[in-house]
């Protein structure tokens, strides 16, 4: 019996070694694997924060580009509503002359002159300029009496602070000088 005791012996322990064997082997396999997974992750990591950086900068750019829009709307929308605002300034640096010239041979005219109908006629188109001017924003400067306004006045003679005299009236359209008036100044005690 002992060698048959013996045998069995020998059996299990080739049994147990082989077994033993395979849990080796398979440890290390899944050492292997782990070791597999691990890289793989690593390089999904990777690759995970690469995208996540693209993603990053594509949204920023996009939030750029939006802004940069938005700007180019608003400021195309603001260049629109001055555009219109003065658009009138062209047409009226030409039509303006020609307004205070028939307001000066009115005022040139003694009174028998002023009852003829052409006279009247002239009246009111000279009303209706001024009708158009005021629903347009078009204001005469006032001068004579007020303080000399270098902004809106040009001074051709004299000294002092206050305007004695007009030479030639000056326009605004909306907030914007379009014609200077061109006055005598002088001190306020001067009429």
């Amino acid at each position: 019996m002992s060698e048959d005791l013996k045998k069995d012996f020998d059996q299990e322990n080739e049994l147990v070694e082989e077994k033993l064997s395979e849990n080796s082997s398979q440890e290390k396999d899944e050492q292997k694997n782990d070791d597999l997974n691990d890289s793989q992750d690593d390089s999904q990591d990777d690759s995970l924060i690469d995208l996540q950086k693209k993603n990053d900068e594509l949204e920023s750019k996009y939030k750029r580009a939006l802004a940069d829009y938005q700007n180019l709307l608003r400021n195309s929308a603001e260049e629109k509503k001055e555009l219109l605002k003065y658009s009138l300034e062209g047409f009226l640096l030409e039509i303006l002359p020609i307004y205070d010239n028939l307001n000066t041979s009115i005022h040139a005219l003694d009174e028998d002159q002023s009852k003829n109908p052409w006279v009247e006629g002239v009246k009111y188109t000279i009303k209706q300029f001024d009708d158009f001017f005021s629903r347009n924003g078009i204001e005469k400067i006032k001068t004579v009496g007020e303080k000399f306004d270098y902004n809106s006045m040009e001074a051709v003679e004299g000294e002092g602070d206050y305007v004695v005299k007009e030479l030639r009236p000056g326009y605004k359209l909306k907030d914007k000088i379009i014609i200077p008036a061109r006055i005598v100044a002088g001190s306020k005690n001067k009429n």
